[in-house]
């Protein structure tokens, strides 16, 4: 049995449908439109980290190709003139075997960087490589890149009369 109204009428099921379909439109409309917004937020968000991917992963590449590159140039540089400093004593060779001395331990062997001025253009530009090899791609000391480097470098030490401080 149907239970009337408060003013007195019956109720009108048609009426009650319908509303009820349009509470449910509604109800579907705001989940469509938050998943939307969802998405949209989703996307905004991959969009930026692939960016930042992007320039992260072409930074990573940059600083990969400059690794290779003083690897490449740093170790026959290295190699040419730790072979001047144990053959030679020239005035060159002397600043030559103060650099690597530096890079050997920069504490107990301060270089000064106006002696570079006196070199060779070549030499100079060898010195500059093995800088590069030993702040840009530093995957061993300077001395390890040769057999038994700490004992020939000790050796070429006191050959160029270097002393630590």
């Amino acid at each position: 049995m149907e239970q009337s109204q408060p003013d007195g009428t019956a109720p009108n099921r048609a009426g009650f449908l319908a509303a009820g379909n349009q509470n449910a439109h509604r109800a579907e409309s705001e989940h469509e439109m938050t998943t939307r917004a969802k998405q949209r937020v989703i996307s905004t968000e991959n969009e930026v980290i692939e960016n930042l991917d992007d320039a992260f992963f072409k930074q990573m590449r940059v600083y990969e190709e400059a690794v290779e590159k003083a690897t490449s140039d740093g170790v026959p540089a290295l190699r040419r003139l730790f072979s001047l400093c144990e053959s030679s004593d020239t005035g060159q060779a002397r600043a030559v075997a103060r650099l690597l001395a530096g890079l050997y331990n920069s504490r107990a062997y301060p270089f000064q960087l106006t002696q570079l001025r006196a070199l060779d253009l070549k030499i100079h530009a060898d010195c500059m490589s093995v800088i590069a090899l030993d702040s840009i791609a530093p995957k061993q000391e300077v001395h390890e890149y040769f057999e038994d480097g700490n004992r020939r470098f000790q050796c070429m030490f006191k050959a160029h009369g270097i002393e630590p401080v």
